[in-house]
């Protein structure tokens, strides 16, 4: 129990000291032209800036010039439209005309041009995007817009539009090389609390097999470490101390009208999960689907297997523990859920998740759990 205890212990403490490694990787620079550093949540609103001595700071489009990590740079704010707003958006080329991505006005994701002699970006949309170009990329005779073959060759996605720019600035400008921007690919790292309920389904070897359960709810409550870059996809690891709880009432015993087993169910355990949580979208409410395997340890068992007794004059019960031979178990998890992100708020996230659990080939457990987490 002691082994447990400290890992436990450990993960947490380990957990600190890399969220505070990597609070120092982030900056951002001011309008003001002040660089401040610390550990960056950004979303299309703003900038929620938490620096190493744990104060936060919250800065708007109006307030930052740019922003990024160790490994470059990851936005810059500009504005969309001679007279529009200031918006944060991601450099992807940068050379005599420059390409950006970004929100758009419609809540969702666009590219953005700005050519020479304009201090503003231009949005490039898809039903009018060669439209686009004919009027902003003129002077290149190798590019004809509105062609099959041009649309083929710059399809309005990433890889189309980056090659786009790049081609036409060596035609028109081969004396100014054009720069394409990787962007910021350091591993950020977030760490967090989660709570919520479960309710699970149990498996048993041995007869007569339990036949009616009745529902109970069980809890966990743990923290995570979340790794992550600019990609969609990230890595979490959690360790939850779990309870789970079931009743179930059986046919009557083999051989006999007058018994019955009613099983009750009481597990503890410290469940790790390791998972691959792909999230989808960039705004302020951000989808996302959650896989890996996890493990969990037994550390407290107080379920009991009862039989009835209707055959006495007075109706009798005898109670005996029900000991499982393995206490460590492996399976598989997955879930679906959401984060809400703004920078006035704290992060939070909503997940309803299944995991599938074996112990050796005595026990197996089927959960459903709802959680609710934050980061910091």
């Amino acid at each position: 129990m002691m082994k447990i205890y400290f890992l436990i212990v450990a993960l947490a403490l380990s957990v600190t000291a890399v969220a505070q490694r990597s609070v120092k990787q982030d900056y951002v620079v001011t309008t003001a032209g002040d660089t401040l550093r610390g550990q960056i949540v950004a979303s299309d609103e703003g900038i929620k800036l938490r620096r190493a001595g744990g104060d936060h700071v919250k800065l708007g489009p109006s307030e930052v010039r740019s922003y990024g990590d160790a490994s470059g740079v990851i936005g810059v704010v500009q504005n969309v439209g001679p007279h529009g707003p200031a918006r944060f958006v991601a450099p992807l080329v940068q050379g005599p005309v420059s390409l950006y991505s970004g929100p758009n006005s419609h809540s969702g994701r666009s590219y953005f041009l700005q050519v020479p002699d304009t201090t503003y970006l231009i949005e490039v949309k898809p039903e009018i995007a060669q439209l686009t170009f004919h009027r902003l990329l003129p002077g290149c005779a190798t590019m004809q817009f509105g062609t099959d073959v041009t649309q083929r060759r710059y399809p309005t996605r990433y890889s189309g539009l980056t090659r786009l720019v790049m081609d036409y600035n060596a035609c028109t400008q081969p004396q100014r090389p054009s720069r394409l921007i990787k962007g910021a690919a350091g591993v950020r790292f977030a760490y967090g609390l989660k709570a919520g309920i479960n309710v699970s389904n149990f498996a048993f070897p041995f007869n007569p097999s339990p036949a009616e359960r009745k529902q109970a709810v069980g809890y966990q409550a743990g923290l995570f470490l979340r790794l992550s870059n600019k990609s969609r996809f990230s890595l979490l690891l959690e360790a939850s101390y779990t309870h789970l709880r079931s009743t179930y009432e059986s046919a009557n015993v083999p051989g006999s009208v007058f018994s019955t087993y009613v099983v009750s169910i009481d597990y503890t355990q410290l469940q790790v999960p390791l998972l691959v949580r792909y999230t989808l979208g960039r705004g302020p409410i951000r989808p996302f689907l959650n896989a890996g395997g996890m493990f969990a340890i037994n550390l407290n068992n107080k379920s009991v297997v009862t039989e009835r007794d209707f055959s006495l004059p007075i109706e009798r019960d005898f109670s005996q523990p029900l000991t499982t031979p393995e206490d460590l178990g492996f399976g598989v998890t997955a879930g679906a859920g959401t984060t809400i992100r703004y920078a006035s708020l704290p992060e939070l996230s909503f997940e309803l998740g299944y995991d599938s659990m074996r112990y050796g080939n005595y026990l197996l457990h089927n959960s459903i759990h709802f959680d609710v987490s934050t980061s910091f």
